[in-house]
């Protein structure tokens, strides 16, 4: 290598050398700009939280407090009652089911063509946890109508017995 050369290749390396210094100021600078943001980050969310800690206080000393002394517990109390009045209501209805479920079209199926098709309302109402409102209706076409229409349409020869 000549002297020419070797002041060619030392250039070279002072620029790469410069390039990677420059590099370096350049990532200290985004660290530090990072570093910033983390900074203001934290402190912000310190301040949520401390905003978080203390509405949980706030709260917590509202659930602790009396009844009477909790301006919501006039509502909750009315809210209550009508929450057991609706409740009992419910409860109150279709009391003759062995268990209070809706009838599906497995069930009507099973009433109108299946192992329940010769058995009495009752009966099948009972042995298919149904009402005998639920097997009655369905029996007379009242509800499960499309299932009535399917089985008329799947065999022109079908015939519902129970209706009139």
């Amino acid at each position: 290598m000549n002297m020419k050369e070797l002041e060619q290749f030392v250039r070279t390396l002072q620029d790469a050398v410069n390039g990677q210094g420059q590099a370096i100021i350049d990532l200290q600078a985004v660290i530090k700009g990072q570093e910033d943001a983390l900074t203001a980050l934290q402190q912000g969310v310190s301040g949520v939280t401390n905003e978080l800690a203390t509405r949980i206080r706030e709260l917590r000393n509202w659930i602790g407090a009396d009844e009477a002394d909790s301006p919501f517990y006039p509502e909750f109390k009315a809210l209550t009652a009508r929450v057991e009045e609706l409740g009992a209501m419910i409860e109150g209805r279709n009391k003759s089911a062995p268990t209070k479920r809706n009838m599906t079209d497995a069930d009507a199926i099973r009433v109108l063509t299946g192992d329940l098709k010769d058995d009495s309302h009752k009966e099948a109402a009972e042995k298919a946890s149904l009402t005998y409102a639920q097997v009655y209706s369905c029996r007379l076409e009242y509800t499960f109508k499309h299932v009535h229409k399917a089985l008329r349409d799947g065999n022109p020869e079908y015939k519902n017995t129970w209706a009139k």
